[in-house]
């Protein structure tokens, strides 16, 4: 499909600025870009204005070929860290960090509304109206959702002033994919409900208090607040399995405020990762802490949650809404294995910290906290390229 060139009278008459560079010279600019290895530049490219973010979406599906990871398996790029608002302190403006050089790039958001996930590049925004807004902080694409609470049996469900929608996610970045699933928690129940990207109509699941949701072999995977792990078929909504935990128990009296996560390795491995807070000794503090299982098979060949001591070299990187994997061989001196960079807002202060899971120690990597900003959402995890 041929982009739309710019008439000649249009290039005159604004012959002056950036944005009215002709045609041929950002071509050759984005030419450019697109052989290098640095996605930041591609960003900040089409972060000038419209006209060059036309030239970065127009040539995107060359530069999402030719950036793909050799490792099939790795599906993502080193992930950046999305905070609200931007550097400048505008609300409809986001700013993504990169961890390697500390340096902040600032990205348009048009949508005002409540976030409520980070999927496969795209970000989720929950509308006034319970309809979901997916949005790519690159290309500016976006796609609108059905409401989610169309049928009125739902509308009971609805606390007003509360977030409705707690996680979206997706099973393919729709840039590159027609046929894809959507999945959402929604509600005071938390249930899960999801749709192919063909539907009209959200369609109901056996899952509820759910924290966190994967799509995982054709199957949508839920953690639920007491660490049970759950999934149901996309093809056969009916189906439904609960997997055993091993040796665990969660009734400690010194276990105060937890949340449950869901995470796919890059070697197709399930993992459920437990954030929590502990009382120090003297109960005038509260500690974070891990506590990591993986999804294996016993002898039987039935699942079964057990506790990992390592992540199989995989760097895991956790925000309030998002948990993804990078295997840490693909970035040397970048990414440390077996650790948990997470971006939280813990006291009112979304430091990235890191959580070495063997040693079970901590580390502070960057302090990105602004108290002024304590209205806003807390940082997220994005990968931008699939």
């Amino acid at each position: 499909m041929k982009r739309k060139r710019r008439s000649t009278a249009q290039s005159v008459q604004q012959e002056t600025g950036w944005a009215w560079l002709p045609d041929h010279l950002l071509d050759t600019i984005i030419e450019k870009l697109i052989f290098q290895s640095d996605d930041r530049d591609y960003i900040r490219f089409g972060a000038v204005c419209k006209a060059w973010l036309s030239v970065a979406n127009h040539n995107f599906p060359k530069f999402q070929e030719l950036h793909r990871p050799i490792n099939v398996s790795c599906s993502f790029h080193l992930p950046m860290l999305m905070m609200f608002p931007s550097e400048d302190k505008n609300p409809e403006k986001g700013s993504l960090l990169n961890l390697v050089d500390q340096k902040k790039i600032d990205v348009q958001l048009p949508y005002n509304e409540r976030f409520c996930g980070s999927s496969q590049g795209w970000l989720a925004f929950e509308h006034e109206d319970f309809n979901i807004i997916l949005f790519h902080p690159l290309t500016s694409a976006t796609i609108h959702l059905p409401s989610l609470i169309a049928d009125s049996q739902n509308h009971f469900d609805v606390d007003d002033g509360a977030p409705y929608v707690q996680k979206v996610i997706l099973s393919a970045d729709p840039t590159m994919h027609k046929d894809y699933v959507v999945a959402a928690v929604r509600g005071s129940f938390k249930d899960v409900v999801f749709m192919r990207s063909s539907d009209q109509a959200w369609k109901r699941t056996n899952l509820w208090r759910i924290e966190d949701v994967v799509y995982h072999r054709g199957r949508i995977y839920g953690v639920d607040c007491w660490g049970s792990l759950k999934c149901c078929d996309v093809v056969d909504p009916k189906f439904f399995q609960v997997v055993r935990r091993e040796g665990v128990t969660w009734d400690s009296p010194d276990w105060g405020e937890s949340r449950n996560y869901l995470v796919e390795s890059t070697n197709g491995y399930l993992f459920v990762v437990k954030k929590f807070l502990v009382s120090s000794k003297d109960y005038e503090n509260l500690m974070m802490k891990f506590f990591v299982q993986k999804l294996k098979c016993d002898a039987d060949g039935k699942p079964r949650l057990c506790q990992a001591k390592h992540l199989d070299g995989h760097t895991f990187f956790l925000s309030d809404h998002h948990l993804m994997a990078v295997l840490a061989s693909d970035y040397p001196g970048v990414c440390q294995p077996n650790s948990i960079y997470f971006a939280d807002p813990y006291n009112g202060e979304p430091d990235v910290g890191v959580y070495h899971l063997e040693g079970k120690k901590f580390a502070i990597q960057c302090n990105v906290s602004d108290p002024s900003q304590m209205d806003m959402p807390p940082p997220v995890w994005i990968e931008l390229l699939e």
